[in-house]
């Protein structure tokens, strides 16, 4: 006896459908690491001297509102005023023939703990400082990148140096609505219209 097999396994079988289901999800999480294997083929191993970091960022609903700042440091033993470190991030781009191709962020070497002025400090008139402590001491320029979770961040840092990272997100996109500015009674301007961002 010959069976009909739509009437076995029907298509609309709600089973069917949740199994189909369940298989492409392990499907997709099984080709996770092949796809950050891939992604990682183009950026070289860490040179002498250097470690190289990597950082995995989520996927977000709109990563056009967001961007990842790089905090690169280290610890020193420094006292209470600011430091920051005499160094810089460089963004190197690693194109291809046809000229594109994923970023690199590369420190090439950190200088020295250097204080730098805090007028907070009580201590700031005076010129007195507190003992010394060890702190985590970063690069003193802030730098912001594009946020893209398709592509992992690299960073190339001399060894001994620790790499942070910060996701900064806008509440909302910004506007070119108009807004008034208003100045006070008697200095020139009045109140003035004017077009800028409003967050």
């Amino acid at each position: 006896m010959r069976t009909n097999p739509e009437k076995q396994f029907p298509s609309s079988s709600p089973c069917l459908a949740e199994g189909m289901k369940m298989i492409s999800l392990l499907l997709a999480l099984l080709s996770l690491p092949a796809i950050a294997a891939d992604n990682m083929k183009a950026f070289p191993p860490a040179e002498d001297g250097q470690t190289r970091h990597v950082i995995h960022l989520p996927k977000l609903p709109d990563e056009s509102l967001a961007k990842v700042q790089l905090i690169v440091g280290k610890k020193a033993m420094v006292d209470d005023r600011r430091h920051i470190l005499l160094g810089r991030i460089e963004a190197r781009d690693m194109g291809n023939v046809d000229g594109w191709g994923p970023t690199r962020y590369v420190v090439p070497k950190l200088g020295p703990p250097v204080p730098v002025g805090d007028p907070l400090r009580p201590q700031a008139l005076s010129g007195e400082v507190g003992p010394k402590e060890e702190r985590f001491i970063p690069l003193g320029d802030l730098f912001l990148i594009r946020y893209n979770s398709r592509l992992p961040v690299v960073v190339y840092v001399p060894k001994g140096a620790e790499v942070q990272y910060r996701i900064w997100k806008a509440d909302a996109p910004a506007t070119t609505e108009r807004h008034e500015i208003d100045c006070p009674q008697g200095q020139p301007g009045g109140t003035d219209q004017r077009v800028g961002s409003k967050q």
